[in-house]
């Protein structure tokens, strides 16, 4: 009676495992904080899916910036969703650092009501894209 159980455990939890990855979230709005924008990561990547490997040399980079415009009612905003790598350089140019492989962008002038709708079609986007490359082959 315990090893179905367990083996049934261990099925809903797999797929939650595998598809881990580091999120770095940052905002400067008072509309999305960090903690919502990161939820909203993770509900768009089990959503969407991708292909995203767990690895500790990969991050996603999740910014936000919104402020009030000189339009009344509308806010300026900013949304970033960026694949970082950790590359180590061999000389003659050695440096450590974490470089962007993929970015999706989206900004303009909306109402704040809609900023996270704006974010949300940001999210899908680049996870879309993410869906459709290969880990073992990159980028062409």
């Amino acid at each position: 009676m315990k090893q179905p159980l367990f083996l049934a455990l261990a099925a809903l939890l797999l797929p939650l495992s595998a598809s881990a990855f580091e999120i770095k979230a940052r905002s400067n709005s008072a509309v999305l904080d960090e903690a919502t924008i990161t939820e909203m990561v993770k509900a768009v990547a089990a959503e969407v899916g991708h292909t995203i490997p767990q690895d500790p040399n990969i991050k996603v980079s999740v910014y936000t910036r919104a402020v009030v415009s000189e339009i009344e009612g509308k806010m300026i905003y900013f949304h970033r969703v960026q694949l970082t790598k950790a590359f180590v350089g061999q000389a003659p140019y050695p440096t450590a650092a974490w470089l962007p492989v993929k970015t999706n962008e989206r900004y303009g002038i909306d109402a704040p009501e809609t900023l996270k709708a704006s974010f949300e079609t940001t999210l899908r986007d680049f996870f879309q894209q993410m869906k459709l490359i290969d880990p073992k082959i990159g980028f062409r």
